[in-house]
């Protein structure tokens, strides 16, 4: 992945890590609770609707 800043500026490590802990947290919700997962998905894609 490559992480720019709102205004295109560097990012720090922590901010990284934090987006990382992030995507590793919604990769367990969706393993660990498909079901779940799939009506939140379903939610925040109608939400473009």
């Amino acid at each position: 992945m490559l992480f720019v800043g709102a205004d295109g500026e560097d990012i720090d490590e922590d901010t990284v890590a934090r987006v990382d802990d992030a995507v590793r947290a919604v990769e367990a919700y969706r393993e660990d609770e498909p079901e779940d997962f799939a009506l939140w998905r379903a939610a925040v894609l109608n939400l473009a609707n």
